[in-house]
């Protein structure tokens, strides 16, 4: 896009700059960004730094490890054991709750609760908080 707006007649560089981003529907910024990342020689990440080690080897890696990702793994399923038998320790009324409030795809209001269990959504909020309340105590006893 640079070398077709050149051979146009648009010798500014700032012109070029703004042309493209009007273009291509993005900001300045992007722009010169990008063109940063394009004019930018490649380089072999076998090749030889100062040090005699390559590029690959000097380069941090943002990658986690095998053992990293295993660990996650496992804090995970951990954290969601606790979380399932303190929500079996709840009643079968504040299961229902905690369930509709937090845990579905689209979480119900109080009222809606209400409605559905036979009860006012002040009932709802008493039960949501007694619930939370034994949730975050058995969570953090475990």
């Amino acid at each position: 896009m640079k070398s077709r707006l050149l051979s146009s007649g648009i010798a500014n560089e700032d012109n070029i700059i703004d042309a493209v981003a009007e273009e291509i529907g993005v900001d300045r910024s992007d722009v010169e960004e990008m063109d940063l990342h394009l004019s930018g020689k490649d380089a072999s990440l076998d090749a030889p730094v100062s040090t005699g080690a390559s590029m690959v080897e000097v380069i941090e890696s943002q990658a986690h490890s095998v053992e990293e990702k295993l660990e996650e793994i496992e804090e995970a399923a951990e954290r969601a054991a606790r979380f399932e038998t303190a929500m079996d320790a709840l009643s079968e009324r504040e299961r229902k709750v905690i369930e509709l409030r937090y845990l579905v795809e689209h979480p119900l209001q109080l009222n809606e609760i209400g409605s559905s269990l036979g009860i006012t959504k002040q009932r709802v909020n008493q039960i949501e908080k007694r619930a939370v309340e034994k949730l975050k105590n058995l969570l953090i006893a475990a």
